[in-house]
This record gives structure tokens, C-alpha cells and sequence, in this order.
């Protein structure tokens, strides 16, 4: 695709709903698997490797493939840090 065949895209104001998508995203990190050449994990292994390594300190609300990688959401930005310690606490 080049420049001239691209998608024109406009910034809207959020309406209420999304709004409240993009302040639950806050709390979201992006995970890659760091071994591609293993089997791709389903969504209840990315909960049960979170539940592995943090116990019940943190859990995700919301996990959701995101191309060949994994959106997981937190409920709060101090889960998100525990997940996610070199993340932005902010």
C-alpha cells in the first residue's frame, strides 16, 4: 500500500463510549510470545502463565488476541505495574 491508495482517517471527539474503552486500555499491556517457534497459546494459557508467575497479586479483567499477540487488561494501573514492572506507572 502506498500513500496515495491509503485509508483517510479523521480524529473525532470520543463519545461516552469510547471514552470508556480508551480509559480501560489504559490499564492494558501488549504481550508477544517470547518463543514464536512454539505453539501459539490460547487465552486460557495467558491466564494460567499470569497465574503462575504472580499468583493471585494480579489477574487480568479482559485477554484478547491482537494479531499474532495478546492484549491483556488489567483493572487497575497497580496490576498493570506488577504485570509490567518497566511499564509506564502513569
Amino acid at each position: 500500500m502506498n500513500a496515495a491508495s491509503a485509508p483517510f482517517l479523521s480524529v473525532v471527539e470520543p463519545n461516552a463510549e469510547m471514552s470508556i474503552v480508551e480509559a480501560n486500555l489504559a490499564n492494558a499491556v501488549l504481550a508477544i510470545d517470547a518463543c514464536p517457534s512454539t505453539a501459539k497459546p490460547s487465552i486460557r494459557d495467558i491466564h494460567l502463565a499470569l497465574r503462575n508467575q504472580f499468583g493471585h497479586r494480579t489477574s487480568p479483567i479482559h485477554v484478547a488476541c491482537f494479531h499474532a499477540d495478546f492484549v491483556i487488561q488489567f483493572a487497575t494501573r497497580e496490576d498493570r505495574y506488577l504485570a509490567d514492572p518497566g511499564g509506564n506507572r502513569h
